[in-house]
């Protein structure tokens, strides 16, 4: 599939352009809510890491970027306490980085993010899944040409992957 996927170019394109075209209409449709005086009051994002790894940690930077902070607040807990906090109507939703999470995406082993979401509001939760559904897809394209130039019989230095790790981050804040 991933073969498929980095064949058709017009539909990678259209993975890549997807995000930024909701995060467009997103800040035309709330106009102020990203603007200094925010209209969404900032609120608390739970975070469960059962992975630990290196892309538990660029998700981390991302989720603490001061544009996002301006937002909303991250915060780990432990799964049991997300979901109380959660069922209580205290917080928004949460994040859950699953355990292997970092493993998994390096063998090429399917997994995904888990996002929690309280279903009394619909803002809040909204917000949540676009962030961690625009690292997933950024994360995935960044596999894909890694998996592509791998196959292809080129090498790719540590740091060209650091530099990727680093643009993800910066495509998503």
């Amino acid at each position: 599939d991933l073969r498929i996927a980095a064949r058709d170019r017009s539909g990678l394109l259209l993975q890549l352009a997807m995000p930024l075209v909701l995060i467009t209409v997103l800040g035309v449709a709330f106009g102020g809510a990203f603007a200094s005086r925010p209209v969404i009051p900032r609120f608390e994002v739970g975070v469960v890491d059962q992975d630990t790894g290196q892309l538990a940690e660029t998700l981390w930077q991302i989720l603490q970027d001061s544009q996002l902070q301006e937002l909303f607040l991250p915060t780990a807990m432990e799964a049991d306490r997300a979901r109380e906090l959660i069922k209580e109507g205290e917080l928004a939703g949460a994040i859950v980085i699953p355990a292997n999470f970092t493993t998994d995406v390096f063998a090429g082993k399917p997994t995904s993010l888990q996002i929690w979401c309280d279903p009394g509001q619909e803002l809040r939760p909204m917000i949540i899944q676009t962030v961690a559904q625009s690292y997933v897809d950024n994360l995935l394209v960044t596999q894909l040409v890694v998996s592509e130039a791998l196959e292809n019989g080129q090498t790719i230095a540590q740091h060209e992957i650091e530099a990727l790790g680093q643009q993800i981050a910066s495509e998503i804040t």
